[in-house]
């Protein structure tokens, strides 16, 4: 199976080169990966653009449209893989993330697949989130 992860990005470019990173250390190598991004977030699209060098399956897709859903859309238009697997560009995902993707969707009886979100606060965030 061929595994595509879209990522839409917006003037995030310290955040989206973390989600690289964790992307490229995955145990089962992402076989295409794209960032969606506006034609004029220079910023993103440049730093796409010299990922490229060492990440031979990244690419940026452009949309003009603003917006998530736009964002989403193009880059579902865009992929070629069996299995579309979607990230914020300012996630880290786990190195295993996309293996247990893989495998969760070994089962002819499963459509979809999704996670826990491990999401991290400050403190003094966190003591408005947590039960009283």
């Amino acid at each position: 199976m061929k595994l595509s992860v879209i990522i839409p990005s917006y003037q995030r470019p310290l955040d989206l080169k973390r989600c690289l990173t964790a992307i490229e250390g995955q145990i089962r190598p992402a076989d295409e990966v794209l960032v969606v991004a506006r034609n004029g977030d220079r910023e993103t699209l440049e730093h796409v653009s010299a990922r490229r060098e060492t990440m031979k399956s990244l690419a940026a897709i452009r949309v003009d449209t603003p917006g998530l859903i736009a964002a989403l859309n193009r880059g579902i238009g865009a992929a070629t893989g069996d299995i579309l697997v979607f990230t914020d560009d300012d996630a880290e995902a786990q190195p295993d993330w996309l293996e247990l993707i893989e495998t969760g969707l070994t089962d002819s009886g499963v459509g979809a697949v999704g996670g826990r979100d491990w999401l991290q606060f400050s403190p003094e965030i966190h003591q408005y989130l947590s039960p009283k």
